[in-house]
Parts: C-alpha cells; structure tokens; sequence
C-alpha cells in the first residue's frame, strides 16, 4: 500500500503522467511483483492512454549479488494501448522527452558495465491496439493480440527473439529475430 501511494502521489515526476492502480504488490523476499488494473492517462489527465488488467513478474533475487538480473517471468493481460499520431506529433512524446531531459541533465558515466540482464518467458495476452493517423483520419486496429518471447538477453552481443503473435479473429506471424542491444540493430532470421 505504501508503494502503491507513493506511485500514484509522485506519478507526473517519475513518468509525468498521471497513474492509477487497484493494487500493487511486491513481495522483497521472493522477488515478485503484482500489479492489477493500473491504467497511464493521457497528458490532459482524463482519456486512457495505455492500461492493462495484470502484470506479474518475477526476479531472481540471490542472482543480484553477482550483477545477474534475471527475470523469471513477465506476464502481462489485459493490455491496452491507443497511440495517436499527427505528422511528426505521437500522444507519447512528452514521455520520451521526460527521460530524456533526465538523461541529459545527468552526468554520463563511461564506465563498462559488469551487469547482466536476462528476461525470461515474456507472455502478454488478451491485449489490444489502436493506432489512428489524426492527419489523414485512418484507424488501424490489433484485437486479441497474444506475444510470447522464450528469452531475450540483454548483456549478450548476439540475442535471439523468438515473437509469436496470434490473433482470435484468424491468422498468426511467427519471427525469429537477432538483436544486437550494443549496437542497438535487428536482423530478422525467419519469418512465417
């Protein structure tokens, strides 16, 4: 409950939108956290911008003390999210530009990282996605999208993504795809 106050009460400096959730719970002694119903708001506070019914996660916490992040599971259901775009303008530009005026503003640390980080079983169903051209009045819609990725290790060179997306209404897309976080490239393996 504290956690959960302190997110909502200090919601516009860490993310500058407003949050809110039913429950968020973690658990410092196993590692898991638990969030239901959060809903992220629009810059005007009132219109929904992304929410989702449940996440839960889990992270290895003994795997710390050797600069291991390793996430055991992201399950994510319930997912919404409208992305508006106008021109060069999306409905989420002052998010990117929150962290990156906060990057900037600090001071650039050059030194290597031994950190590893590892996420495992990334799993978002039932989730949906609306994207609308506010330019030329198009709407593009993704009903009942299922994701899952096995793995994805961010501390490794060479990181193989397997994507699969499953849609209720017919048809699916399944991709392998290589991605290199240093260099920040993809390079897609196989497509079906």
């Amino acid at each position: 409950p504290i956690t959960k106050h302190y997110v909502e009460t200090h919601d516009k400096e860490l993310v500058g939108r407003k949050i809110r959730m039913d429950k968020l719970k973690i658990n410092i002694f196993t590692g898991t956290l638990r969030i239901n119903n959060l809903t992220l708001y629009e810059k005007n506070d009132k219109d929904t911008f992304v929410r989702f019914d449940t996440l839960d996660t889990e992270v290895s916490l003994h795997k710390l003390l050797g600069e291991k992040v390793d996430v055991q599971h992201i399950y994510l259901s319930g997912f919404s999210a409208t992305i508006l775009q106008k021109n060069d303008w999306f409905n989420f530009n002052d998010i990117i530009e929150h962290f990156t005026k906060k990057k900037t503003d600090e001071k650039k640390d050059t030194t290597p990282s031994n950190w590893k980080v590892i996420l495992n079983d990334i799993q978002i169903k039932k989730s949906r996605i609306v994207y609308k051209d506010l330019a030329i009045g198009s709407k593009f819609s993704l009903k009942d999208l299922a994701l899952n990725i096995p793995i994805i290790d961010l501390s490794n060179q060479k990181s193989n993504v397997d994507v699969g997306l499953n849609f209720v209404s017919g048809g699916s897309l399944r991709t392998k795809i290589n991605w290199n976080p240093f260099t920040e490239t993809w390079r897609n393996l196989a497509m079906a």
